[in-house]
C-alpha cells in the first residue's frame, strides 16, 4: 500500500503543481488582471485538493483493513490542528486583509496532510483481510 500510494502521490504532484507554477496565468486569462491577487489562495487551494486525495486513499485503506479508530484520530487530530491554524488566520486577519483567508486555506491543509501522515504511518504492514459476513455463514 505505502508504495501504491508513494507513486500515486508522485503522480498527482505533478499536474497540481503545473498548475500551481502557472496559476497567475491563468487567473489572468480567465478573470483578468482584476484577479491577480487570488494567486496564493489557488495555490494554497491546489495544495489543498492535493492533500484531500492523498487522505481519501489513505483512510479509505485503514477503514477497508478493519483501522477505523485511526482513520477517525488522524482524521480528529487533523482537524484540531487545522482549526487552531484557522482561528490563527482569523485572529490574524483582522490586522492584515489576505491573512485571514490565506489563514483559513492554511489550516485545512495542514490539516489534511496531518491526517495522510497520521494514516500513512499507521498503516498495518501486513495486511489480514476480514470475514465479510456473507462469508461467516456456515
Amino acid at each position: 500500500f505505502i508504495k501504491t500510494l508513494a507513486v500515486m502521490t508522485g503522480l498527482l504532484a505533478i499536474p497540481f503543481a503545473i498548475v500551481a507554477l502557472i496559476s497567475n496565468f491563468v487567473l489572468a486569462i480567465i478573470y483578468g488582471d482584476a484577479y491577480s491577487g487570488a494567486t496564493l489562495t489557488m495555490q494554497i487551494l491546489l495544495a489543498a485538493v492535493f492533500a484531500f486525495s492523498i487522505t481519501l486513499v489513505a483512510n479509505a485503506y485503514l477503514i477497508t483493513t478493519g483501522e477505523t479508530s485511526k482513520a477517525t484520530m488522524a482524521s480528529l487530530v487533523g482537524l484540531v490542528v487545522g482549526l487552531g491554524v484557522m482561528f490563527g488566520g482569523m485572529l490574524a486577519g483582522w490586522a492584515i486583509p489576505l491573512a485571514g483567508s490565506s489563514g483559513v486555506l492554511a489550516g485545512y491543509t495542514i490539516a489534511l496532510v496531518i491526517t495522510v501522515a497520521i494514516a500513512v504511518t499507521s498503516t498495518p504492514r501486513t495486511h489480514q483481510p476480514r470475514a465479510t459476513p456473507a462469508s461467516r455463514v456456515a
